[in-house]
């Protein structure tokens, strides 16, 4: 399945599951704009070019607590530029490799961030950067790919491991499940491995 065509199937499980935070998502971006942000940090990349013609994160609008956004277990999506704000932060300061790019946060400074180097041997694979999780600043794989982090959303929702609790307004997670259905997912994250 192709990248627009997950997403699209994501569109759709958020609204029928999430439609709170379906609302909370901001329209896409242009190209061009991506485009343009990307490039004068130094990155060019398709996939996070298409993710953000999407959807442009989630609005950040001060008025709704940032929790409500959080459509699994590692938050939400960053806005384009609030996470060019985290990524100059976090590479100035030397915590993250210039090709780390975040895509997802907790807001309590856990972030999910994907390889853009193509080089690597984790390139196109997203990382976590939790260093009160994994007890260390450097990142680990967690997800294998942009595609598997929304096909392993997807999984968790059909599979009834993820719950939207409408009085609350929260999502619900069975970690232990989660668990199992991600290493199946994502074979190649150390994060799964435990």
């Amino acid at each position: 399945m192709v990248f627009k065509e997950i997403l699209f199937d994501f569109e759709e499980c958020l609204k029928h599951n999430l439609n709170d935070v379906y609302n909370l998502l901001q329209p896409g971006i242009s190209y061009s704009k991506i485009s343009s942000s990307l490039n004068d940090i130094g990155i060019v990349n398709n996939k996070l070019i298409e993710l953000y013609q999407w959807h442009n994160g989630i609005n950040y609008n001060g008025e709704t607590p940032v929790s409500r956004g959080n459509f699994f277990s590692n938050g939400q999506m960053l806005p384009l530029e609030r996470a060019l704000i985290h990524y100059d932060t976090h590479v100035s300061i030397k915590l993250w490799k210039n090709e780390y790019f975040p895509i997802f946060s907790n807001n309590s400074g856990d972030y999910i961030l994907y390889d853009t180097n193509r080089d690597s041997s984790t390139f196109g694979m997203l990382l976590l950067f939790a260093p009160t999780v994994l007890l260390t600043p450097v990142p680990q794989t967690i997800y294998d790919s942009i595609e598997s982090v929304f096909t392993t959303i997807l999984a968790c929702f059909r599979d009834g491991i993820y719950k939207y609790d409408k009085m609350n307004k929260e999502l619900e997670i069975d970690f232990d499940l989660e668990g199992e259905i991600s290493s199946k997912t994502n074979p190649r994250s150390d994060f799964w491995r435990k």
